[in-house]
């Protein structure tokens, strides 16, 4: 019979360990075939535990006597040769960097270029072996922003959410976002050619909610079906001092809207100073370090429902309701 009747003490080490613990299915197969050999098992009865032909078994123990611990491992394998050269992959990635919104025109120069006519799925298997993927474009404020300021406010932010961690500190982010029935619609999903209709307004009425957000979940928020200006973003400052107990000292990050900048505003700021709340201004063009912002991105494009833009008063009640719920129903983890 044929049969593994001895192994080294580093082989069967080795067997052992691959059998266990390897990540790959067809190593652990074989390494399980060599051992259950050594432990006297035939062929036959190998092959019913491992679900496959005898002969396949025969196969792996002749290649351990050729190879030994080498033959658990697959060799690599040929395949179908690539149809773009080193040199033509890179010149489709800079077609495709050149105009990113399609892949007609990189596939008809290509073509031209090389005389190969590939599949759009070709392309696309090779732009991915740069680490490229087909997403939705963004806009971004970048370009217009001073970096070190960014970098300056960023390293800021992070020495002041240790202290809140440590307790010293309160720390806030306050913002204004407007809901109307115009806004954009959340996705739904629904049957394929039956998308959701929605009716549609060419005027519709706006709340807006001026909130402040702490890391810790606490969500303090104002609103006005008014336009904001000067003197409602006051009224919300003085509301949100009325909800706490400015016990420790409280930071209040904004941006640069000019209403946050106007002379009224920063008359308060002095009067507010002296209770124990201090204003900062974020960079200009920074919207990322201001977290309220992932608030109302969330609520608009996930947690309100398509319904609730029916009418102005279902909206209206839809977002009052999230944000009532806020860290009971709905919350975000800020890393």
């Amino acid at each position: 019979m044929k049969q593994v009747r001895s192994l080294l003490e580093h082989e069967f080490t080795t067997l052992e360990e691959a059998f266990k613990n390897h990540p790959k299915h067809r190593c652990r197969t074989r390494a399980h075939a060599i051992l259950s050999s050594y432990h006297g098992f035939s062929l036959k009865q190998i092959a019913q535990i491992l679900l496959v032909k005898p002969s396949t078994v025969s196969g792996w123990i002749d290649l351990w006597f050729d190879l030994g611990i080498s033959f658990l491992y697959d060799g690599k394998r040929t395949g179908r040769p690539e149809i773009y050269n080193e040199a033509e992959n890179l010149q489709l990635k800079e077609w495709v960097d050149d105009e990113p919104y399609q892949l007609k025109r990189a596939q008809a120069i290509m073509a031209s270029e090389t005389g190969k006519n590939v599949s759009k799925s070709t392309i696309k298997r090779t732009l991915k072996k740069f680490n490229y993927s087909y997403k939705r474009a963004r806009h971004s404020l970048k370009n217009q922003r001073y970096e070190s300021d960014f970098l300056d406010c960023q390293q800021t932010l992070a020495d002041l959410i240790t202290a809140e961690e440590a307790g010293r500190i309160e720390l806030f982010y306050f913002d204004e976002s407007g809901f109307s029935q115009k806004s954009n619609l959340p996705s739904a999903w629904s049957p394929k050619g039956e998308p959701l209709v929605m009716p549609s307004y060419s005027h519709s009425k706006r709340l807006n909610v001026l909130g402040f957000l702490s890391r810790k979940g606490t969500l303090v928020y104002h609103t006005t079906e008014s336009k904001v200006n000067t003197e409602v973003v006051i009224e919300a400052f003085e509301h949100f001092i009325s909800t706490k107990r400015l016990d420790k000292l409280t930071i209040i990050y904004l941006d640069n809207a000019s209403f946050h900048r106007a002379k009224r505003f920063k008359e308060k700021c002095y009067e507010w100073l002296l209770k124990g709340l201090v204003i900062m201004y974020l960079p200009a063009y920074s919207p990322e370090l201001n977290i309220i912002e992932i608030l109302w991105k969330k609520i608009k494009y996930e947690w309100l429902s398509c319904h609730a833009f029916i009418t102005f008063e279902t909206l209206k009640n839809s977002v009052k309701d999230i944000l009532d719920n806020y860290q009971s129903k709905y919350s975000i983890t800020f890393s």
